[in-house]
């Protein structure tokens, strides 16, 4: 009521405070209100407000003094600005508008709870911002000794805020840590908290290597405009020179891309890593966009090139040792869908040959799916296409055509009997050039026709039990087809890499490709399941698959070679919160020897993180086997510190195939590593020890370290 007593007041003076129109004036609300009219001096004391458009200032005593258009503010002042932050201080002289005026002893709280403490400061504008003599630091305060100092901290002799650029500058900066002085600089600048994306540097990385030796990058991070941006990197290196990589954003009216490269030019080496006389030019792009033509159709590329084979795993880019370049075309509509593309590869392996890679160009795909109301409710009719034209310099050319026409009618019985009927008819017209038969080289005309017919079978069966539900899925498919659809003259580019495995027990045709097929009366059985309780879940998944007559086009390896395949399955177990977990595996169909074996899973639970894994899978033959053992783990010591190991162990013992055709022995460790972690709100430390066993031409085992360091508001943190 009192505050409402003052408006009035002040309304009853009218002109004698009025600083403007009606609608901008200087209201004054208090505990307590006097006016002397001579002077033309107003007071206010007592939780005292000043008020002028949407700027408001608050102290204990506010005097008004109109014919110098000043207001003095003294004991607890204490106003926001329109960004948020906040501002404490003893005593201050603003403008009648309180948009501008001088502070003294000022304190401030930045929206993200930042300080900074001045001597004195300048208000210039609502916008800006001078300190003098100023502390900055985005810590909490801790205890040291007897005195109360953040983690880090800037001093500075002055501090500019402008709030339209979203920047703080610094005059002449010194940062320390923990009260003792570390760096100076006669400028810095940094965005504000609540800047979205400013142009500055990011966090740093320093490492040791015995391949690079000492090396140093620091990104640079150029906002340039909303819609693109670029990352510069330099990377300073005692071994190897500078390496300069850059990532350039864009995104456009129709869609966005992403450039990634990197570039250096250090002294040539031999295969065995030696250095020799000579400079040579190395480096890697990367690139991936995506784009609208219309409502229907896109386009984009996918384009991954190195200049060499040991290039991205030398300079700690990747671990790739195949690289796929991709131009493409898509149109969807509903579940009609057209793609268009030509991909290209790059082999990183010693044994790979760039004349003997193939180059395809085009690869188009179509599928188009009708109802076929007509014939039965839900069925419907489909369309599958395939061209393909894949050529070499040395080796294999290949011009595919390849056309499915197929019925499907779904059918379910009143006691939950899920059916569908599927009927379709594909033909395969080649022409291929240099293919190697039992006869010689042959070049020419060839196809094929393949009928087929599959009826797909599964019975759901589901179970509630109070808060427990259990599911469990008998399911099978048998298919019909002629046999004889892989002649000698039809090359095999697609086709060559199958495992039986869960993931495609129940496909229609095992092969991973077009151009070997499956053929024979055959069948794929098995169950599936589930339980499902508060506590957790568990699912299961267990089958196997049949033929009538064995295929020679199946390897011993793959698990299909006889009439009755390999048994495989999967289980999944987890809390759905702590705990996930699942096991794969492939089991000998006549004594249950463990083909595959595959465990992986996390464990989730303060303060502990933890992934293991473990995989085994039967080589050629039995002959040469490989078992891996790898796990990652995070430990939270304390609110601050974790540390961090992990590793990759090759389980095996004697000698294995490499694939540039030599033998080396297996066995022992491949990756291990550990590291220390600090964070807090406003500094971020993490460390770590890396050993790479691993040998390839001029790459040999190394020994890494490395150390990151991040400043809240200065870089990325």
């Amino acid at each position: 009521m009192q505050g409402f007593l003052i408006l009035i007041a002040i309304g009853l003076i009218g002109s004698s405070i009025a600083t403007a129109s009606a609608e901008e004036q200087l209201v004054l609300e208090a505990d307590n209100f006097s006016y002397d009219q001579d002077s033309q001096t107003a007071s206010a004391k007592g939780n005292a407000v000043a008020t002028y458009d949407q700027q408001k200032l608050a102290a204990e005593s506010i005097t008004y003094k109109k014919a110098e258009g000043k207001v003095i503010l003294e004991d607890n002042l204490m106003f926001q600005d329109a960004a948020g932050n906040r501002f404490f201080a003893q005593d201050a002289t603003f403008s009648d508008t309180l948009t501008s005026g001088e502070v003294n002893h000022i304190n401030g709280v930045l929206s993200d709870n930042s300080r900074l403490a001045a001597d004195n400061a300048t208000r210039i504008d609502e916008n800006n911002f001078e300190f003098r003599n100023v502390v900055y630091s985005p810590c909490k305060l801790c205890t040291n000794g007897d005195k109360h100092t953040p983690l880090w901290r800037i001093t500075a002799d002055e501090i500019h805020l402008d709030q339209t650029a979203e920047k703080l500058t610094y005059s002449n900066a010194t940062f320390d840590l923990k009260g003792i002085p570390i760096l100076y600089t006669p400028y810095l600048s940094h965005a504000t908290p609540e800047a979205t994306r400013k142009s500055g540097f990011l966090i740093p990385t320093y490492r040791s290597d015995s391949l690079l030796g000492l090396s140093a990058s620091v990104p640079y991070y150029f906002n340039l405009a909303p819609n693109y941006d670029l990352t510069l990197t330099p990377t300073l290196t005692s071994s190897e020179g500078t390496i300069l990589s850059g990532d350039w954003r864009h995104r456009t009216e129709t869609g966005r891309y992403d450039i990634e490269a990197s570039i250096t030019n250090p002294k040539e080496r031999d295969i065995l890593g030696n250095q020799t006389t000579g400079r040579d030019l190395r480096g890697h792009i990367r690139a991936k966009g995506g784009f609208g033509i219309d409502e229907h159709w896109g386009w984009g590329f996918d384009i991954d090139r190195a200049s060499d084979d040991t290039y991205l795993r030398r300079y700690n880019i990747s671990n790739e040792d195949l690289l796929t370049s991709r131009l493409f075309s898509n149109y969807l509509n509903q579940r009609d869908f057209i793609g268009i593309e030509g991909i290209s590869f790059q082999g990183l392996n010693q044994s790979d040959d760039p004349d003997t890679t193939p180059l395809i160009l085009p690869l188009v795909t179509s599928h188009f799916e009708r109802a076929a109301t007509d014939i039965a409710p839900n069925a419907r009719y489909t369309l599958d296409s395939s061209l393909l034209s894949l050529s070499r310099h040395e080796g294999v050319d290949v011009q595919r055509l390849s056309t499915k026409a197929g019925l499907h009618l779904p059918y379910l019985t009143n006691n939950g009997h899920v059916f569908k009927l599927s009927t379709d008819l594909r033909a395969d017209a080649y022409y291929a050039e240099n293919v190697i038969t039992g006869k010689g080289v042959n070049d020419g005309f060839t196809g094929r026709l393949i009928p087929q017919v599959e009826l797909n079978w599964r019975y759901p069966l589901i179970k509630q039990i109070s808060s427990t539900q259990i599911m469990l899925e008998p399911l099978a498919d048998f298919i019909v087809s002629p046999y004889g659809g892989n002649p000698d003259d039809i090359p095999n580019e697609d086709s060559q890499e199958l495992e039986l495995a869960d993931e495609n027990l129940f496909s229609e045709n095992h092969f991973t490709g077009l151009d070997r097929v499956e053929g024979g009366p055959r069948t794929n059985y098995g169950f599936r399941g589930g339980i499902t309780h508060t506590l957790g879940y568990t699912n299961f998944l267990f089958g196997q698959a049949y033929r009538t007559k064995t295929d020679r086009n199946f390897t011993e390896e793959s698990g299909f070679a006889d009439n009755f395949s390999d048994y495989v399955g999967r289980v999944n177990i987890g809390d759905g919160k702590h705990l996930a977990a699942t096991y794969r595996f492939r089991s000998d169909k006549d004594d249950f020897t463990m083909r595959r074996n595959e465990v992986f899973g996390t464990f989730t639970s303060k303060p502990l993180q933890l992934t293991i894994g473990y995989s085994q899978l039967d080589e050629i033959n039995d002959t040469f086997d490989r078992q891996e053992i790898y796990g990652s783990t995070r430990f939270r010591v304390t609110d601050h510190w974790s540390v961090t190991a992990h590793g990759r162990r090759d389980m095996d013992e004697g000698m294995r195939p490499l694939t540039n055709g030599g033998i080396a022995d297996s066995g022992g460790w491949i990756t291990t590593g550990t590291g220390l972690i600090y964070e807090d709100e406003c500094f971020k430390l993490a460390s770590s020890i890396q050993r790479d066993y691993t040998r390839d031409r001029d790459i040999e085992p190394s020994t890494s370290y490395t150390v990151k360091i991040g400043l809240k508001n200065l870089g990325s943190f």
